[in-house]
């Protein structure tokens, strides 16, 4: 076995066949990256989780033969709580199961109009984690759509170096990245106050959060301030629209 973790801070490319424990941390693919691998298993240990930036180009293969034939990557079935994102160029291609435990959605670029939600059948999951989902990936989809025009930004590099940081988790993040957030959070804040408003039933811990977590994070200062940041940098029309949901909190 091997530790990917180490084979990060190696810069590493490639990756032999075998299996690759991740432990600690996460398994990233940050922006532009290019991995690639035959016959691996990926074992997310503890509360690992899986972290692949839209323009990593990632190419991967589960082995053929042997007890995990056909397996790519390997939960821990104790961790319910680990997030995944599956993302990548149109270049990128998985091949092989996801055999991961806990709840999960996502959504590519590549594939347009597709959500993936991964494990819905357990038990902690209901109608409350599924329409957040739904609405969360389907706000992403909608601004892929808009990325090919208007663009985001001409600065393709400060679009996607990691120089910002999250108000809502505090988490280093790349620009496109704090675009895609900004609208998804107020997505998900009008979500539940809508239907928080529309309802007699008393509030639903997951409305609460996501309402809650939102509000905390467009009322941070740095919200405002990475938009000032990066005006000369963001599409006008774009940095004008972020403003706007600051103000309509």
């Amino acid at each position: 076995m091997r530790d990917v973790a180490t084979l990060c801070r190696s810069n590493w490319r490639s990756l032999s066949p075998g299996v690759y424990v991740i432990q600690g941390g996460d398994f990233k693919a940050n922006s532009n990256a290019v991995i690639s691998g035959e016959g691996v298993i990926i074992y997310l240990a503890g509360s690992s989780g899986v972290s692949m930036n839209g323009t990593a180009t990632v190419k991967l293969s589960a082995p053929t033969s042997g007890t995990y034939s056909g397996v790519l990557f390997y939960g821990d079935r104790a961790n319910l709580a680990g997030s995944n994102t599956f993302n990548g160029t149109a270049d990128s291609l998985l091949t092989g199961a996801l055999n991961i435990d806990g709840y999960q959605g996502g959504s590519n670029r590549n594939h347009m109009g597709r959500a993936n939600l991964i494990n819905p059948q357990l038990s902690y999951v209901d109608h409350h984690n599924i329409a957040s989902s739904l609405v969360h990936e389907a706000i992403h989809i909608f601004l892929y759509k808009l990325e090919v025009w208007p663009k985001p930004s001409e600065d393709h590099d400060e679009l996607y170096r990691p120089s910002r940081i999250s108000p809502w988790t505090g988490q280093k993040i790349h620009l496109l990245a704090f675009i895609h957030a900004s609208f998804v959070w107020y997505g998900l804040r009008n979500l539940w106050r809508d239907i928080e408003a529309a309802s007699r039933m008393s509030q639903n811990p997951v409305g609460k959060y996501y309402i809650e977590t939102a509000t905390e994070g467009f009322n941070n200062p740095l919200y405002i301030r990475t938009i000032d940041d990066c005006r000369d940098v963001v599409n006008p029309i774009l940095s004008e629209q972020l403003v706007a949901l600051y103000r309509s909190i």
